[in-house]
């Protein structure tokens, strides 16, 4: 029984943490199109 638990928990927070790692990757792709976007702005 102690193992059922113990998998589910980490099931739960193997979750947890590809979806930080998914929002951390979704925030770098976010940062280098602001980055170009404001590139592009100060070439006007």
């Amino acid at each position: 029984m102690i193992t059922v638990v113990t998998t589910s928990a980490m099931d739960g927070f193997n979750k947890s943490l590809d979806e930080l790692l998914h929002f951390a990757d979704t925030l770098k792709l976010r940062e280098k199109e602001l980055e170009e976007q404001h590139s592009s702005e100060l070439r006007k």
